[in-house]
């Protein structure tokens, strides 16, 4: 499988996000419903 960066860099953006959909979408995804605080802030979520 290729790698979602790579694929963002090499196709156009209605591509991308046709690929990122089905692989967000996936049968077996294991989704944990965490939520990752960007570095440059200094307040939480």
């Amino acid at each position: 499988m290729r790698h979602i960066h790579k694929i963002f860099h090499e196709t156009s953006a209605s591509g991308f996000n046709k690929i990122y959909e089905e692989r967000f979408n996936y049968h077996s995804n294991v989704r944990f419903g965490m939520h990752i605080k960007p570095m440059d802030q200094s307040t939480f979520l």
